[in-house]
């Protein structure tokens, strides 16, 4: 997706199952909240470099699963499963 591309159009466009997007800011924030309130202006999730998140697709749009910023990566907290 380049910086003037439209985030609707892209989001629209046929995709696998499993996709995984790498991009830079503010547009990967803009298409994360296109994809879960079909509103690119919400900011579903603060965006910091080096932030993870997952979206689990539904029916209608996308879901947050879980985010990851990298604060806590950086920290010495560790979990355990």
């Amino acid at each position: 997706m380049s910086p003037n591309d439209d985030v609707a159009a892209f989001a629209e466009t046929p995709k696998g199952d499993e996709v995984m997007y790498s991009g830079c800011l503010p547009h990967i924030g803009k298409l994360v909240s296109y994809l879960v309130t079909h509103d690119t202006s919400s900011e579903v999730v603060k965006f910091d470099n080096a932030t993870v998140v997952c979206l689990e697709k539904g029916l209608e749009r996308y879901y947050l699963e879980w985010f990851v910023m990298p604060e806590v990566l950086n920290s010495e907290v560790c979990f355990y499963s």
